[in-house]
């Protein structure tokens, strides 16, 4: 399970969402943060 939250419209072409991992945390090599970052075209 994740939570997050994002910026829509940057220069309205980007979109950046941050979130955070809030199920198995217990495993190794499992980063809890997580930055995802998208392009969209929009007419």
């Amino acid at each position: 399970m994740e939570a997050g939250f994002g910026v829509e419209n940057i220069f309205k072409v980007i979109r950046v969402d941050f979130l955070y991992r809030l199920s198995y945390l217990d495993r190794e090599n499992i980063p809890k943060f997580g930055i995802r970052g998208s392009l969209m075209l929009a007419f």
